[in-house]
């Protein structure tokens, strides 16, 4: 879910590290750099990379900025491909099946080895079959306050995107969470909120 959707998942995140015009200038080449890589055509099971906000087609950035007045708007795209494991099961069976049957002599067993061969020459010839599903996630940077916006809350994507991010711009992420808001609210307003902490107990 993105940032057009009616309701997402939001995580914010304050950039660390020197933030400047210099890296402002490179923010699109740095984008196709590290852009997705379709994975339509191999039998690769995950592809991630960097999308155009307005179209997750677009991995070169060819028909719309990544700029939005103050803001870096960009998407990250995973693709993933997954055989369900009872699809896996059955034609393993038949694959195993078929081997014994064209055999020599009275073959009841495979060793191990042949065993993980016709595995992964399966795994390969499904994988071939099984279509790639697509999952988009905008993120919303305010390059000049260093704050981060993110479309989801998913611990796998975020992980994802922390190391790809790290990766394209050189610049590492903190979580913006709610203790450290309320602290920095406290310091704002120059007051101590522990002070009208309140005990809550069950009737």
């Amino acid at each position: 879910m993105g940032f057009l959707s009616a309701s997402f998942g939001l995580t914010r995140y304050r950039v660390l590290g020197e933030a400047d015009s210099e890296l402002w200038e490179k923010i699109p080449g740095l984008l196709k750099e590290f852009s997705f890589n379709d994975i339509d055509d191999v039998t690769d099971e995950v592809s991630f990379g960097w999308v155009s906000f307005d179209n997750m087609l677009d991995s070169k950035f060819e028909l719309s900025s990544p700029f939005k007045g103050e803001y870096v708007c960009f998407s990250l795209r995973i693709d993933k491909r997954k055989i369900p494991p009872a699809v896996f099961k059955k034609y393993y069976q038949m694959a195993i099946q078929e081997v014994l049957g064209n055999e020599q002599g009275d073959v009841k067993y495979l060793s191990r080895a042949k065993k993980q061969e016709i595995k992964e020459n399966l795994r390969i010839k499904l994988l071939s079959k099984t279509l790639a599903v697509p999952s988009v996630t905008d993120v919303v940077w305010n390059f000049s306050k260093g704050i981060l916006f993110l479309s989801t809350t998913n611990k796998s994507t975020k992980e994802i995107f922390v190391e790809l991010f790290q990766k394209t711009f050189n610049l590492p992420l903190q979580p913006i969470t709610p203790y450290e808001m309320g602290k920095r609210l406290e310091q704002k307003l120059g007051i101590d909120l522990d002070k009208y902490q309140t005990d809550i107990y069950a009737v």
